[in-house]
């Protein structure tokens, strides 16, 4: 099977290891221990491929309300607020 197109992440050192990104049209789940960095993981692709992409994502947490996890990401410098206010 040849894959024809890449995504790039938006994290440039992810991205040149796994070849300039996520085979187009593919699901990564991406699992771990409490504490292990998954949250963070997911938030900052879906930051960067907002603000440097103009990507749409989907970030689905069935513990945590839009408002705490809106500001624990603004605290590491992801303002999803002002993303959202852009669409």
């Amino acid at each position: 099977m040849r894959i024809s197109k890449r995504r790039c992440l938006g994290i440039n050192e992810l991205d040149k290891i796994i070849g300039g990104g996520v085979p187009e049209g593919y699901v990564i789940l991406v699992t771990g221990e409490s504490g292990s960095g998954k949250t963070i993981f997911a938030a900052k692709i879906l930051y960067e491929g907002a603000l440097r992409y103009g990507e749409k994502g989907v970030y689905i947490s069935l513990t945590e309300v839009k408002e705490r996890f809106y500001e624990y990401m603004k605290n590491l410098g992801m303002n999803f607020y002002d993303l959202e206010k852009k669409g």
